[in-house]
Formats: structure tokens, sequence, C-alpha cells
């Protein structure tokens, strides 16, 4: 038998291993699993959410997931923001439009700015690129 052959033997095999193995995965009863009981939630206060500006995946700190976070909005459309709020934290530069701009401005802030001393909005202002 060739190499060929036995390459398109190998994977004909694994692929009808994975589809059996998923399609016994998918026929285990659910409710035989002895999970633990989840825990009640504790009463929260209803606080109003601040979100500071550039804070794009609302976690409450500025990092590199915000620049991720930034990136899929204007190159997927995937935000959890309101439109409201996409031009109000995502909109770095205040130009009315979220782009690659607003994220070159996040980087080179994160990279660079000393942020106990300057906010993101100061900085966009001073921001030459």
């Amino acid at each position: 038998m060739s190499t060929r052959a036995k390459k398109i033997w190998f994977r004909l095999l694994w692929t009808m291993g994975v589809v059996l193995g998923t399609a016994f995965a998918l026929t285990l009863p659910v409710e035989k699993l002895d999970l633990p009981a989840p825990e009640p939630a504790a009463e929260e206060t209803a606080e109003p959410e601040t979100i500071s500006f550039g804070d794009v995946n609302k976690d409450g700190v500025l990092d590199t997931l915000d620049v991720n976070a930034l990136q899929n909005i204007y190159l997927k459309g995937e935000t959890s923001l309101t439109e409201e709020e996409l031009y109000t934290i995502a909109d770095i530069n205040g130009d009315g439009i979220i782009d690659t701009n607003d994220t070159a401005i996040l980087m080179s802030y994160l990279a660079n700015a000393d942020s106990s001393t300057q906010s993101l909005k100061a900085y966009a202002e001073s921001y030459s690129g």
C-alpha cells in the first residue's frame, strides 16, 4: 500500500472515530451526572454600572482585552455595548467613527502612558500617532 493510500485510510478511520465518539457522547444521559447544586446568589444592591472611557469590554480595567473588543466592533460588528455606549466608550478619538485609529490610540496609551497621571481621554487629545 502506498504512503498516500495509508494517509487516506488513516484520515478516514480518524474521521469515523470522531463521528462515532461524538455520537456516543451525545447519547449519554445528562441527568445521571452527579453535579453539585448551585449556591444561591447573594442579594446585590442595584448600583448603577459605571464604565470608564475606553473600557470596551466593561470589565473595569483598561487592557489588551479592550483592544480586542474594539477590533471586534469594526471588524466583525460584535459588541455588547449599546449604541450610546459605542460612541461614549469606544470612539477613543471622538471623530464619530470606530476604526483602527481608535485601536492605535488605545494600544499606544497602554504601551506608553502613565495611567496614574494621565487619563485616556487626555492622552487621546494629545495623541499625534
